[in-house]
């Protein structure tokens, strides 16, 4: 699980092709939760918004590719 703000959003995920004011208009529009795989929208008391996406693998290839990094993540450790 990771979480962004819509400026790391917007640099990370959609890779610079938007600007955080879209995600925010996305946001309000209630078109971004299912997009990339956000799974839900949290509000912090002081109105910011942080994005949650699910890091699932979605295929045998990137299972594996992820068991290899933490196997080199934990040898390095």
């Amino acid at each position: 699980m990771k979480v962004y703000t819509p400026r790391m959003y917007a640099e990370k995920v959609e890779h610079g092709l938007v600007c955080s004011k879209t995600v925010i208009n996305w946001i309000k529009a209630n078109k971004l939760v299912g997009r990339n795989g956000v799974s839900k929208i949290e509000v912090s008391p002081y109105g910011r918004y942080m994005i949650v996406i699910e890091n699932e693998a979605k295929s045998k290839v990137d299972k594996k590719f992820q068991d290899i990094l933490e196997r080199k993540a934990w040898r390095a450790a």
